[in-house]
């Protein structure tokens, strides 16, 4: 029964909701969320604004790690489909200057 124990003690130490791998990994998670925070809607199309507007940064503290993950690659995926004005304005006058 002693080795049982000794599985069973590890085991929850790596896994459980509060062990320490998870307190890890919403730590970083969170410091993730921060700097999303900090830049706010920079480099975001209009229609993904409510992503920060649905939220604050409190409230994911108390949110599951699923739950950051996703919030994080919303954002980031996102942030990639984001283009800035002026990159559009250059590549409309290569496309222009390409047609003459």
């Amino acid at each position: 029964m002693i080795c049982w124990d000794l599985w069973d003690f590890r085991n929850n130490v790596l896994h459980a909701s509060a062990g320490p791998l998870a307190v890890a990994q919403h730590y970083r998670l969170n410091q993730d969320i921060e700097e999303e925070f900090a830049l706010g809607t920079a480099d975001l199309r209009k229609p993904d604004y409510p992503l920060f507007r649905q939220w604050i940064v409190e409230r994911f503290h108390a949110c599951d790690i699923v739950t950051k993950k996703q919030w994080l690659e919303y954002v980031r995926l996102a942030r990639e489909q984001y283009e800035a004005p002026e990159a559009a304005v250059i590549v409309e006058n290569s496309l222009r200057q390409a047609m003459r």
